[in-house]
């Protein structure tokens, strides 16, 4: 049997200020199958996906979807057409069931008796997907994993057939990312088409039939998955092969240089966040952090840095005790920060590069002397840190905010690792990086390490935890509820206890 293409983009442009984010695309995809899209980011897969979506229009070329040309004019007409999307961040409304939400927007389901009939045609989807799911629960009680099933079911209901997925394991455990690569698996037997948009190729490989590969808006090509590697995939995203990571440096335990005691701290809602989070970490020691998010991660981060006051307990800095101690007071005993959220909480958009690269520094006898700014060594040390870090910019007096994400993230790492910190906190350090930008931040991270820092890593990234730390610690309800070695635990292993399935142990 002869299998025909379900979506064409022939020849599929779409530009934003005279930028091409799209530029003569042209692949097919076939009826039932699991087809992936991949790219640095900026290639143009979120585009290409919000055009098929109903989002965007294209400027240029066609889509066909079952054979015909479609020029959908918003969502609701893709949706008409079968085509639905599961965004990373879900739409849903926290406080409502999961059959009000699978029926929201749905106007021929008001009424008690459609009601009783979208119920039963919901629990048949359910069946046939071998899923169980309470339609009476509040979206608020779920956990992510759940949540993102309810989206599936909210777009099977609406008569989706061809569904897209963007970045659908980001912010799930390794257990909810096998039972949703199952899912998707047995979705693509019983005729639905996938459309896989995702940075982690291991998953691409294993879950995908074609894979097709954009680089600066263009395709460069699209390949079986069968028949590639991930670097051969590296290689077609960026353009060059990565530069294979530098042996692992053996580094001894330095002396003791942050250690949390029994911490506990509330949210800015007064919730209690952190619950007696004890951890230690030596210089020249990597400790990794993961778990489900909203276990206490930002918290963690705030009290470490000095921006979150800890109701009890203590947090020691070589010995010192900084619980209670301003943001800056901590900075200058040397605690350095990659923050979670680089744009909010860790650039000045509106100031220029060098401004940006010296915040908290001004005032530094280098900088200053007798109250002065020195101009010229102020320009000299951020233009040596811009050679020394790679960062493309066109001048240190640009805006930051007009540099790529990539080179933002770049001038902080520049900041803090130029301090030469003690203890280096970096939350969630390469979200939304490409592989290029995100392999220099790690070699960073590295250096730091091997200069004798202690790092505290936190990051949803399972892989580069594990690819990075020494010692790794799950967070759960805001304590460390397992410390364990890279290589002691299975994946699975650990996302039991992310999801709870352990008790508070003692920092080794």
């Amino acid at each position: 049997m002869q299998i025909r293409p379900v979506i064409e983009f022939r020849g599929v442009g779409k530009r934003f200020a005279g930028i091409a984010a799209n530029e003569d695309i042209s692949f097919a995809v076939n009826q039932g199958a699991v087809h992936a899209v991949v790219g640095e980011n900026g290639a143009g897969k979120t585009t290409l996906m919000n055009l098929l979506a109903g989002l965007y229009r294209p400027d240029a070329g066609n889509i066909l979807v079952r054979g015909e040309p479609v020029d959908f004019h918003g969502p609701q007409a893709a949706h008409h057409a079968g085509i639905g999307m599961v965004h990373q961040h879900f739409m849903l409304v926290e406080r409502f069931t999961i059959l009000q939400n699978i029926l929201l927007s749905c106007e021929s389901s008001y009424g008690l008796l459609p009601q009783l009939q979208a119920r039963q045609k919901v629990s048949a989807i359910c069946r046939r997907l071998g899923l169980t799911l309470d339609l009476d629960a509040t979206v608020e009680t779920l956990p992510v994993g759940l949540r993102q099933r309810v989206e599936i079911v909210k777009l099977l209901y609406r008569g989706g057939d061809i569904l897209i997925f963007d970045e659908p394991t980001a912010v799930l455990t390794p257990g909810e990312t096998a039972d949703l690569l199952e899912l998707l698996r047995s979705m693509s037997q019983q005729g639905k088409t996938i459309l896989y948009v995702s940075h982690k190729l291991s998953e691409v490989l294993a879950i995908a039939d074609t894979v097709s590969v954009l680089r600066q808006g263009r395709l460069v090509g699209t390949v079986g998955a069968a028949e590639t590697t991930q670097g051969q995939l590296v290689e077609m995203m960026i353009g060059r092969s990565l530069t294979p990571s530098a042996e692992r440096q053996t580094v001894t335990a330095g002396p003791l240089l942050l250690a949390l005691n029994a911490v506990h701290c509330r949210d800015g809602r007064r919730a209690k966040a952190l619950q007696g989070l004890s951890l230690q970490i030596r210089g020249g020691e990597i400790y990794g952090v993961v778990g489900v998010s909203g276990n206490g991660q930002q918290e963690l981060t705030g009290v470490v840095t000095g921006e979150i006051a800890p109701t009890g307990g203590a947090v020691k800095l070589a010995g010192d005790n900084i619980a209670g101690m301003s943001m800056p007071k901590v900075r200058n005993l040397g605690v350095g920060l990659i923050p979670e959220d680089r744009d909010r909480q860790g650039l000045v958009g509106a100031l220029p590069v060098w401004e940006n690269m010296l915040l908290g520094q001004l005032r530094l006898p280098q900088f200053c002397h007798r109250g002065i700014l020195s101009g010229a060594a102020c320009r000299n040390y951020v233009a040596e840190q811009v050679r020394r870090f790679g960062i493309r910019l066109a001048s240190i007096d640009q805006p930051v905010c007009s540099l790529s994400g990539g080179n933002r993230q770049k001038v902080i790492l520049a900041r803090e690792l130029g301090r030469q910190p003690r203890v280096l906190v970096a939350s969630q350090p390469v979200r939304g990086l490409d592989i290029g930008a995100a392999e220099m931040v790690h070699a960073q991270m590295m250096a730091a390490r091997e200069a004798g820092a202690a790092v505290l890593l936190i990051s949803a990234d399972l892989d580069e935890v594990l690819e990075l730390a020494d010692r790794v610690g799950v967070l759960y309800a805001g304590r460390i509820v397992r410390e364990f070695r890279p290589g002691e635990l299975s994946p699975v292993e650990i996302g039991h206890y992310m999801l709870g399935g352990g008790q508070a142990v003692k920092p080794q």
